[in-house]
Order: C-alpha cells, then sequence, then structure tokens
C-alpha cells in the first residue's frame, strides 16, 4: 500500500510539471473575404503538432510554452502564418482571417466515376454549365440551358447528345438526370421532367456524351446529365427572380402555329418567379 501511494504521488508531481510547461490557444476561423466560419481549418505547429478548425470554425490547440509558430491553411484559400511567444499555463485567444484571393484549383466532376476528379483527367467527354452562363443567358428552366451545350439537342423534351437515341417509348430515356448524386426519372415512362429541377440552386451542371457511365445502368446509354446543388453557408443567400417568355408577331402569318389574331399579349407567353433562400441553423442547413 505504501508503495502504491508513492507511486501515485510521484506521478502526480510529474504529470503536473508537464502541464505547466504547456499552453493553449484557441479561436475562431473566418474567411476574409466573406466573413464565413471556416470548417477543417488545417492548423499546425511544426513538425508534428496539430488540429483541425470544427464546424464553427472553433479550434484548440495544447503546445509547448515558449515561441510558437502555428500555419493555418484552407483549400482554395492563401495560408496564413503567425509566430508569437507564450507562457507556460497561459491560455492565449487567436483569432484568424485567412487573406488573399481564392486560388483556381480546376474543375472538378462526378459524372464518370462518381468520385471527384478533376476535369482534366478525365477520359470521356465532359462538358461543365456553371450558374453564371445560366443566369447571363436568363435561363428560366433547365431545358433552355441544355441547349446552349455543343452536340446536345432537346426534342420532345427529350435530350439526345450527338444524334444518339435519346428517348425510345416502352424502354425510357438513353440519358440519365442525376441531381446531387441521385437518378431524378420518372417511375412509368422513365423520362425527365423538367420542372423537377432545382434550376435556381444548381452550383455546377455536367454532361457526360456517349455510353461511358455503366454505373448508372441501361438508361445511361447515350449520356448523363449530372446537376449538383449548392449547399447553404453560414451567410444567408436569398435570391428572386421574374421572367416572361412570349412570341411575337412574325413576318409572316403563316408561322403563327397557335392560330391566333397576332396581338402581343395573346401570343404564347410564360410568366413565373424563382425564389431561394438558403440558410445554416447550427448543423442543420
Amino acid at each position: 500500500m505504501r508503495h502504491f501511494f508513492v507511486i501515485s504521488l510521484i506521478s502526480l508531481v510529474f504529470t503536473t510539471n508537464i502541464f505547466s510547461q504547456t499552453a493553449t490557444i484557441h479561436g475562431v476561423v473566418k474567411d476574409a473575404n466573406t466573413g464565413e466560419l471556416l470548417e477543417d481549418v488545417n492548423i499546425v505547429q511544426p513538425p508534428a503538432n496539430g488540429t483541425h478548425s470544427d464546424l464553427k470554425g472553433n479550434y484548440e490547440l495544447r503546445v509547448n510554452a515558449g515561441d510558437i509558430t502555428l500555419i493555418f491553411s484552407y483549400i482554395g484559400l492563401t495560408a496564413d502564418t503567425f509566430n508569437f511567444s507564450i507562457k507556460p499555463g497561459d491560455t492565449k485567444e487567436l483569432n484568424v482571417s485567412l487573406q488573399g484571393s481564392g486560388q483556381e484549383i480546376g474543375t472538378i466532376v462526378v459524372s464518370e466515376s462518381r468520385v471527384g476528379q478533376k476535369l482534366t483527367t478525365v477520359t470521356q467527354t465532359v462538358d461543365v454549365l456553371s450558374p453564371r452562363l445560366i443566369q447571363a443567358n436568363n435561363i428560366t428552366n433547365m431545358q433552355g440551358a441544355i441547349t446552349k451545350v455543343p452536340g446536345v439537342t432537346v426534342l420532345d423534351g427529350q435530350i439526345s447528345i450527338r444524334g444518339g437515341s435519346g428517348y425510345a417509348y416502352g424502354a425510357g430515356s438513353r440519358v440519365t438526370l442525376v441531381v446531387d448524386g441521385m437518378p431524378l426519372m420518372t417511375a412509368d415512362r422513365q423520362d425527365i421532367k423538367w420542372p423537377l429541377v432545382p434550376i435556381e440552386n444548381v452550383e455546377q451542371l455536367e454532361i457526360l456524351k456517349g455510353a461511358a457511365s455503366v454505373q448508372y445502368g441501361a438508361s445511361a446509354l447515350n449520356g448523363v446529365m449530372n446537376i449538383t446543388t449548392a449547399y447553404a453557408a453560414d451567410t444567408p443567400t436569398t435570391k428572386f427572380s421574374f421572367y416572361y417568355e412570349g412570341f411575337g408577331k412574325p413576318p409572316v402569318d403563316s408561322f403563327k402555329w397557335w392560330k391566333r389574331d397576332g396581338k402581343f399579349f395573346t401570343n404564347p407567353n410564360r410568366i413565373g418567379m424563382n425564389f431561394l433562400h438558403s440558410q445554416k441553423f447550427g448543423d442543420f442547413e
């Protein structure tokens, strides 16, 4: 019993001595441009001590007292280095805003293998459309965005790539629509319903041309249209758009397939709106 007490006392003294030589650094990491809290920022004290920020940008790191070098790095932003001194037992708050503009890391696609890879390494033909193109062309339906891709046509609402068989009655579509990794095709006809595509929240549109993505099944023999939606950020975002589409009076009366008198508001037209609000509430998006 006496030996056990002596060993416990020595261990306590040794542990207290170790912790008395260390210090704690904590804080929050943000994007200097947007103010968004950054998750999974790498915080490293060379050569081998480090941690990373949590969902709300918070981090905490125990370091040996003395002269400290901390390196904060995050994909797409410029890394930042901090040098300072800290005394044993102290707790220092270090809030960081990563400076510098975003760095171009190349377009990432997932259509071919369902695993993100650089567009330059993909072995098949893949066209990528960004939300900027959709907004610049005032596109109100994803069907209109598809027609901007070379080699892609739409007939009776169904896609045909490079003149291939886009849709066959009884067999369904030969081009699969995938939204966030899940096929979005009707259960009865296996065709695409364009109003179901959330065009107001599209982050990237990929068109894989040809039968090169067999993991999607027989409905992808002519290609795959993969849509990735945007995640909610720490800063709330609200988007609202109002549109009107209509046919004017053609120069030849026989062109008026709608068989009306040619007045502006009696011609075929469509009016509508898109609305989106995205926000994070803790861990819920």
